[in-house]
Order: structure tokens, then sequence, then C-alpha cells
């Protein structure tokens, strides 16, 4: 029963295909439409194999610019501490300028060898020795982040997972123990294109530890002068009572209400007196009133005569006042997209302002009325909402599932007199046994049930354990001929496939890549990259 709750803030499995791999997305809201059904309001997540394989090599080459082989998630910092000096995100333009100076040879290279990927075992930051069969699977665990959000019916969830920060004080492979578990480190921009490192990493090392300076002994003195290290704006033994304090403020006060009579920009924003007064009462105008009397020595003559120079009264304003109607708008629209995160409020709405400006203004915001209002709306609407729905077991047969192993919709059936009905298909001109084949990834020859899997043509079948770890982690467990899965699509690697058989004896078949003609045509346009044809 509680595993087929799902609550606000649970990660979940989406199924929009049967055939393809589930969607990970975090619940933000549950909603009942008039038609009595339920909509999960969801934030996405993407997986390695949705992103560009031109951003996700930049992003490899960049965290292996050392010379090492390591290019899961530990270079990333290395690669987002550079763009905090130039402020420009991993696009996908630069992405693809990089990937033709080598990228993409790196990472052919990397899938190059044996039969679990190939190379040798790799030792990660953490001291951790990795197998590429562990290294192969890590890389189905990567997430990325993304503000996208997208309603989707409840009926598609397909169960729960854990997404988590990546916690560079954690072991990677306590990562591949645990079941359906998977991390990020980046932000992933779809519209844009871009990566960006989330705002909430954790900030572990010397590198950001305090020097503390000795503990002083008993007798010894500090050497330093404190004046230097430190200034000092108020003193309580000034000789002024709290009543002359508190006479000079309200004068202050009555001063700053005059200066916005004069002003005509004020007049406009505080039509009324009772409204220029109220501004004049705010922090900024008693935190100039003190730090006026502190530098005249708390005369009080000398502080109200620096108050009225001779150009006129001294206006002081916070953020509050700066601000036009239209700002605020815009402030309130981007703290409803982006939360609380200035950089990118200050980045997507209001460039023009400062990232002082804009933390300033939030928490004078939080003192307003509008603020209190808009609290109590969300509050009404957050009570109207469900809090929980439960999703039964989805248990409809999957139209991928294979009947006894035979394919229904590309088999035929061929009689002799020696042999019974067997299901077969042809490629190159051959009758091929797809009843005999082996699991695509772990090559077991017997499982409960077979799953079609990769193009129709080749007649590849995954197990149910192969299956079910292809759906949550979109990728299988062992790298397969039918190759890397990072971007999303099927390469097909030059390499004999000793499944299909010897053809008018001659050499195994070969899977190759189209030619440069073929995927282009004769008039030179290009088209996209048709399914591999037999060699």
């Amino acid at each position: 029963m509680a595993s087929n709750m799902y609550r606000v803030g649970d990660y979940v499995y989406f199924e929009t295909s049967s055939t393809s791999p589930y969607q990970i997305r975090r619940i933000e809201e549950l909603n009942k439409t008039p038609n009595g059904n339920v909509e999960a309001k969801v934030m996405c997540f993407y997986r390695r194999r949705d992103i560009s394989s031109s951003l996700i090599m930049l992003a490899d080459k960049h965290q292996n610019g050392h010379g090492g082989t390591w290019d899961l998630c530990g270079g990333f910092k290395k690669l987002l501490k550079s763009q905090d000096t130039s402020g420009a995100p991993l696009s996908e333009g630069v992405a693809s300028e990089a990937s033709q100076q080598g990228a993409l040879e790196e990472d052919e290279s990397d899938s190059e060898g044996g039969e679990v990927g190939g190379g040798a075992s790799i030792i990660t930051p953490t001291g951790e020795t990795l197998t590429p069969q562990e290294r192969h699977q890590l890389r189905h665990r990567e997430l990325f982040l993304s503000r996208q959000i997208e309603t989707l019916p409840a009926t598609h969830i397909r169960g729960k997972c854990t997404v988590t920060l990546l916690n560079e004080t954690e072991l990677l492979l306590a990562y591949l123990n645990k079941d359906d578990t998977f991390f990020y480190s980046l932000v992933y921009d779809p519209q844009q294109k871009t990566l960006l490192a989330d705002k909430g990493e954790i900030r572990v090392g010397s590198r950001f530890q305090a020097d503390i300076t000795s503990l002083l002994k008993e007798g010894e003195s500090d050497g330093r002068n404190l004046e230097d290290l430190e200034s000092l704006v108020w003193t309580p033994c000034h000789g002024l009572t709290d009543r002359q304090i508190d006479q000079f403020l309200v004068m202050s006060r009555s001063v700053g209400t005059f200066a916005r009579a004069l002003d005509c920009s004020s007049s406009v924003k505080q039509p009324s007196l009772h409204m220029s007064a109220a501004a004049a009462s705010r922090d900024v105008t008693l935190f100039h009133a003190m730090d006026t009397l502190h530098k005249h020595n708390y005369d009080i003559s000398k502080a109200l005569c620096s108050l009225i120079p001779a150009t006129g009264p001294v206006l002081c304003r916070d953020e509050m006042e700066e601000w036009s109607a239209s700002e605020a708008n815009l402030f309130e629209e981007a703290l409803e997209k982006y939360g609380k995160d200035f950089n990118d409020i200050r980045q997507d709405f209001l460039p023009w302002k400062t990232l002082k400006n804009i933390i300033e203004y939030y928490y004078m915001w939080k003192t307003t009325d509008r603020y209190v209002q808009q609290k109590r709306v969300k509050a009404v609407e957050a009570e109207s909402k469900l809090k929980q729905v439960y999703i039964p077991n989805y248990n409809k047969p999957n139209p991928a599932a294979l009947s006894n192993g035979k394919t229904s919709t590309t088999t035929t059936t061929t009689t002799t007199s020696s042999t019974s009905s067997a299901s077969s298909t042809m490629v190159n001109g051959a009758d091929v046994s797809v009843s005999g084949k082996a699991c695509e990834s772990c090559h077991a020859t017997s499982s409960s049930q077979w799953y079609a899997w990769g193009p129709s043509h080749l007649q590849c079948r995954l197990c149910s354990s192969c299956w079910q770890y292809w759906k949550k982690f979109g990728g299988l467990k062992l790298p397969s001929r039918i190759g890397k899965e990072e971007d999303g699509s099927l390469i097909y690697t030059p390499v004999p496939n000793k499944d299909l058989p010897v053809v008018n004896n001659t050499s195994p078949p070969l899977l190759r890549r189209r030619t440069y003609e073929e995927i282009n045509g004769m008039d030179g346009e290009c088209s996209p990259l048709p399914s591999p044809i037999p060699y």
C-alpha cells in the first residue's frame, strides 16, 4: 500500500512509451481535473542519452583534460569552476566545436576493447577502483536537473526512485549498490542547450576551510592592530541619553519626509503624506541617522546640520523605493519560477540589477502586505490540492513482450520433413532463428519472459531482468555490440556478428555505418540518419 502511495516531492518513474525507458520526474503538484482524473505537475530530469552527444563529450573532455580517463562527475566541478569566472554556461555550440578537436575520438576509444566496454580499471578521485562494467553502469545513474515543468497523467507513474545531489564525500559505488538510486551535479537547460552547476553543491575540502589563528597563551597580547581589522560604527559610550537619541531619530525621519515632498519622483511613488512618512521611517533612514551621529562624535547639533546641507535635505532610499512597479512584477514572476535562485532571477529577468540589489529587495519585500497576501492565497490553494494519490501496479502486457520467444509481426513459418515450424526472419537473404538468440545484454539463454529490443530487422531481445534494467536506467547492464546509448541512438560497431550465419560461404556479415552519399543522397541535402543497413 505504501509503495503505491505517491506524494508531492517524490521522485518517480513515468512511462510515456511502452518501448522506451522510463522518464524520471519529481512531483511538484497533484491536481484533480474536472473529469475526475489526477494530473501530476512534475520537474524534469534528463539522462545522458537525452542530451546531445557533443555537449556530453565536451563536459567529459573538460574533466579529463589532465590526461586521465575519469570522465564522470568529479571533473564537472573543475569545468564549472572555470565557468564562474567567465559567466558563460557550457553551450551546445561550443560543444560542437570542441568535439571536432578530439572529444569524439576520446569517447570512442573509451568504449573499444573487451566484452564489457573495453579499457582497464580506473581509480576515481575518491580512491575507488572501478571496473569498466561499473563505470558503464554508473553513467546510467547520472541525471541532469532541469527547470522545465510539465504536466503528466498520474496513471503513467510506474514506481518510485531516489535522486540526490552528488555527494563528494560518498563513494560512487554506493550509488550502484542502492536500487533505483540516481545522482546529479549539473543543471540542463533544454531550451538554451546549456549545462550549469547546481548552486547547492556541498563544498568539502581544504580550499573551503577558514585559516584559524593560533590560540593566544595566558598573558600573551595580540600583535595585530585591531583598528586595521574592523571599523567602529557605534559605541554606547557617547554621553547621550536614550531620549535624546530618539528625538534625533524623529527629526531625521521628518527631514526624510520633507525631502520626499521636494523630490518629483518620490511624489509620484508616494502621492500622500502618509506614504511619504512611512517610507521615511524605514531602516535606511534610521541607519543613516545613527551613522551621521557617530561620525560627528555624537554632537546632535552638528549631526542635524549635516542632515540639511546647502543642497537640500538628505534623501535616503532603500530598494523598495528604488524599484518601479514593473520591476516588482518581474521579480515576483521570477520568484515564482526560480524560487530563491537569485543568480537565475538576475540573469533571466533583471540583468540591470546587481545581486546585492535583488537580495536586499527580497528581504524587504517579505515585510510587505503583498507578500502576506500571496502567502495566504498559496495556503488556500495548497489546501485545495491533493496531498497524495494511490496508483495501483500496472499489469497490462507490454507490446514488446515476445510470446515463447517468437515475434508474431516479423517472423515467418517454414516446414520441412525433419523439423517442425520454427520462428525465423530474413537477414541478408538468410533465415535466422530467433528463439535461440541470447539476451543482448547479459547473454542469458533462458528467461521467464523475453522482450524485443533494438531494430526489428536484427531480432535482438532482452531477458526480463535486463529489460527492467533498461526501462529504469536507459541502458544495458553490459555494453552491447549495438552500442552506445549515451546519445539515445544505436551506433553499430564494425565487428563480426557471430549470431548471423555465413551466407554463400563468405565471411560473417558486418554491420557498417552508412556512407556520406547514402546519408545525404545524390543532391547533397542533409537528411536524418536512417537505420543502418547490412553490409
